[in-house]
């Protein structure tokens, strides 16, 4: 009865062609209930994707970890350790390394610098002789490299009236010369040495009871032999010249440097 009445009014007012009212409003809904449905489908879709891409992204973080806590225990334990081992050994050996070098360090830099070398010796040791030494023998390193690329070196001092059999010190003067020409005067200290033993040649003697004999009648006349002065003594037990027979007879040379040299010669003693 409605509609029929609905219709009427329609037709009477020109809208017979408008769709009723109630019909577009259930339309509307029927829409609208449509498009909540879609919407829940694609919300239901987007829900299931999200949970899945999220279930896939913690899958490696969980096999990870995984691997991580998996083994055993007492294996990982012992591989912590040695880490911590070789990493304290690497931290010891370093710090030694670092004491060593700044010992090393302090010792060069504490170690008194060695004053540069001169071309001429200051003082020198020369054997006793009948000639004093060359200037050349009184050259440092330095010194000989110089002269070696045309530098001289000369006495200024006259050494000729040193007498070098005689020990003692004796101060000299020289003049280095450059290789540009440049002369220097040099004090040199001299220091006349004997370090050789004397030598010489014993014979042996006769004697009648009771006639000593000197202690040179037991040497060869000029066989000693020293660049200094030698001493010529009998050693303990000397010469018996009351006893008939041979008996040896001990005999020390002794040189200015107070180097020695020992002889031996026999002694017969005789009655007549």
């Amino acid at each position: 009865m409605a509609n029929e009445n609905d219709y009427n009014y329609r037709r009477n007012t020109g809208e017979v062609n408008r769709p009723a009212v109630r019909s577009t409003h259930s339309g509307a809904l029927s829409g609208e209930r449509s498009g909540n449905a879609a919407g829940q489908t694609r919300n239901a879709g987007y829900a299931a994707e999200t949970a899945n891409a999220r279930n896939n992204g913690n899958a490696v973080p969980a096999d990870r970890n995984a691997g991580k806590t998996g083994g055993d225990p007492k294996n990982n334990k012992n591989v912590y350790l040695m880490r911590r081992i070789v990493f304290a050994a690497v931290v010891i050996a370093v710090i030694v390394l670092l004491i060593v070098l700044i010992v090393a360090i302090s010792k060069a830099a504490s170690k008194p610098k060695k004053p540069a070398e001169g071309p001429v010796m200051s003082a020198v040791a020369f054997e006793a002789g009948e000639y004093g030494p060359a200037a050349e023998q009184l050259l440092t390193e330095t010194g000989k490299a110089v002269t070696s690329q045309g530098g001289r070196i000369e006495y200024e001092t006259d050494i000729t009236q040193i007498n070098f059999h005689v020990l003692g010190v004796y101060k000299v003067i020289l003049i280095f010369t450059d290789t540009d020409g440049t002369r220097s005067r040099h004090n040199v200290e001299i220091h006349v040495v004997d370090t050789v033993p004397p030598s010489g040649v014993a014979v042996d003697r006769y004697t009648v009871k009771g006639q000593p004999l000197s202690v040179a009648d037991f040497i060869a006349p000029g066989s000693v032999r020293d660049e200094t002065d030698v001493a010529v003594s009998f050693m303990d037990p000397e010469p018996d010249y009351n006893t008939e027979g041979t008996q040896t007879v001990n005999i020390l040379l002794r040189d200015r440097g107070g180097n020695e040299t020992r002889l031996t010669a026999s002694l017969t003693v005789t009655a007549e």
